[in-house]
C-alpha cells in the first residue's frame, strides 16, 4: 500500500505528460517557417500510396492563432537516389486558415519510386 501511495505521484505526473499537444512539426520532413510556426500547428501526418502505387503524404494543419493566417505550401518530392524529384506539382499552393480551422494538405508523388518528401508552410500573401 505504502509503494502505491509513492508511486501515485509519478503516475499522476507521467499522465499529465501524455495529456500535453505535441508538434507533429519536429518532423524534419515537415517545414513550419518561423513566420506562422507560432500559430500553426500540425495535427496529423498520414502516408500511404495511391491505387497506382505513387506514395502520398497527407496533413492537417490547425490555426491556432487569434486572427486569419495566409499560408503558402508545397512539397518536395525525393527520388531513390536523394535528389529531388523534377515536378510541377511541387509549386507553392496557397491558404487562408481562420482562427480554429483546420486545412488539409495533401500531395501525392510524381514518381511510384520517389522514397521521401518535404513539406514546406510558410507565411502567405
Amino acid at each position: 500500500m505504502k509503494r502505491l501511495l509513492l508511486l501515485l505521484p509519478a503516475i499522476a505526473a507521467l499522465a499529465a505528460g501524455c495529456a500535453t499537444t505535441s508538434r507533429l512539426d519536429a518532423d524534419p520532413r515537415i517545414v513550419v517557417d518561423s513566420s506562422v510556426s507560432s500559430a500553426i500547428l500540425v495535427l496529423t501526418v498520414d502516408y500511404g500510396e495511391t491505387q497506382g502505387a505513387n506514395p502520398v503524404v497527407s496533413l492537417a494543419v490547425r490555426n491556432d492563432g487569434g486572427t486569419p493566417r495566409r499560408i503558402r505550401y508545397r512539397a518536395v518530392w525525393f527520388g531513390p537516389d536523394g535528389n529531388p524529384v523534377d515536378s510541377i506539382l511541387s509549386i507553392w499552393k496557397s491558404s487562408t486558415l481562420d482562427p480554429g480551422e483546420i486545412a488539409d494538405i495533401r500531395a501525392v508523388s510524381p514518381r511510384p519510386d520517389a522514397q521521401d518528401f518535404r513539406i514546406e508552410i510558410r507565411k502567405g500573401r
